[in-house]
């Protein structure tokens, strides 16, 4: 099992340094060019500063483009990123500790590429992330003035010396200034609905779809739904054991056990069609039959063992990576952390043999305590072929036992083979 493990590692890391992410696109240059062949799309949590662009979609002979070169790109359904001359605020607004001791209002300018996030009749809005933070900026449509909404976290001084946490939800001042220029706009629902909104995406979405006119916001871009689905089948093998002093943690044998088991869950993806950084919550049912025993007595034909059945449910949420990331093939590393809880059946600890000599036999039943609770690390490596066809072996680090007493403790050691069929 851990050979596998280990050729997958390396297969995988081996293809990542080839993977790159050709798509389909349009790119304007400064020079009003309009350009058409295929961009590298990455993964981008920040704004690109550059992109790899070719004229074949096997990114052959790539040219690299900067914002000095380019007015405006798009990968085809997926992104569009025009440039644009800012005020860019440098104020941190996260983490709390390193907040200014007053509010910070310095700025810079800077031209960068903008990603258009919701459009409409009226006003757009986009946004952009660099290392400090995120901030998001509004233009009306025929304006070339790319106006930044201001939000800001600071700390005062307060009257008794203890500092105060101030939020400056400038942004929702700025935007109702910019739709009472709109006649017959309702202006009071605005206000209400600005009350309550958040600095962020999709919460400004909704305001922007307001002032637009439309029921719903309406994406410029990225329209795929970040989440995904999968159900599927696993092949669970596992093996108990005991550790410490008891008879059964020295020179007992334990039948490995191999089970059918299933599985679902929902993976969050970082980007839909990037598809390189996903969240999985995993939630499975698998099956265990543990038999460890010991010959024992003077004739060899007693015995000392312990059997059980176990059935399990875990819910497992999981970091997984795309280290070679084509559409019709992926290899991914995974790992997380894995919480359990178990009920048993079968569940007998006998002690028969002989003692040697007239009536000294020796023959003893119970029923061992078990925990239900118990946690793991699962650490996977698996392929996606054709976008549906998740094919994985998942191993589990056991960080707690399924049994546990003042001098011993029992533990279960598992794998998984399985296949998921992922939904769109």
């Amino acid at each position: 099992m851990k050979k596998i493990m280990y050729l997958l590692c390396c297969l995988a890391a081996g293809a990542a340094h080839a993977q790159s992410n050709y798509q389909p696109s349009t790119v304007v240059t400064t020079g009003s060019d309009t350009l058409r062949g295929w961009i590298d799309y990455k993964e981008w949590d920040q704004n690109p500063v550059s992109f790899k662009f070719a004229d074949n979609p096997e990114g052959r002979n790539p040219r690299v483009y900067t914002v000095k070169e380019v007015a405006a790109f798009t990968i085809k359904d997926k992104d569009y990123f025009e440039r644009a001359v800012v005020s860019k605020s440098m104020d941190k607004t996260e983490p709390l500790e390193e907040l200014s001791l007053g509010a910070d209002r310095s700025t810079v300018q800077d031209t960068l590429w903008l990603r258009l996030e919701y459009t409409g009749r009226r006003l757009r809005l986009y946004g952009y992330q660099d290392r400090l933070k995120t901030r998001y900026y509004m233009r009306e449509k025929e304006s070339p003035v790319y106006t930044e909404l201001a939000y800001r976290r600071y700390y005062t001084d307060g009257a008794s010396g203890a500092r105060k946490l101030v939020t400056d939800y400038h942004y929702r001042e700025q935007l109702m200034t910019i739709a009472g220029k709109i006649r017959g706009l309702n202006t009071a629902t605005l206000s209400e609905m600005l009350y309550t909104t958040e600095y962020s995406e999709k919460s400004l979405g909704r305001v922007i779809a307001f002032i637009n006119g439309n029921e719903k916001p309406v994406r410029a871009s990225r329209a795929k739904s970040k989440w995904e689905y999968y159900a599927g089948l696993a092949l669970t093998g596992s093996r108990a054991s005991y550790s410490g002093t008891h008879e059964l943690a020295n020179n007992a044998s334990s039948r490995l056990s191999c089970l059918p088991g299933v599985s679902a869950g929902v993976d969050f993806l970082a980007n839909p069609y990037v598809k390189k950084v996903l969240v999985r919550l995993d939630l499975s049912l698998s099956m265990a039959q543990a038999d460890i025993s010991k010959p024992m007595g003077i004739d060899g034909n007693g015995y000392i063992k312990h059997r059980f059945d176990q059935y399990n449910i875990a819910l497992s949420p999981m970091f997984i990576y795309n280290l070679y990331n084509k559409e019709q093939l992926k290899l991914n590393l995974g790992a997380g952390l894995s919480f359990n809880y178990a009920i048993y059946s079968n569940n007998v600890y006998e002690q028969k043999y002989n003692l040697g000599g007239p009536g000294g036999s020796y023959n003893y039943k119970e029923s061992v305590k078990m925990e239900p609770a118990w946690l793991g690390i699962p650490v996977r490596a698996g392929l996606i072929l054709r976008r549906h066809i998740d094919i994985y072996v998942q191993y589990h680090v056991i960080t707690s036992t399924v049994a546990s007493f003042a001098d011993h403790s029992i533990g279960i050691q598992s794998f998984r083979v399985g296949v998921n069929y992922l939904l769109p």
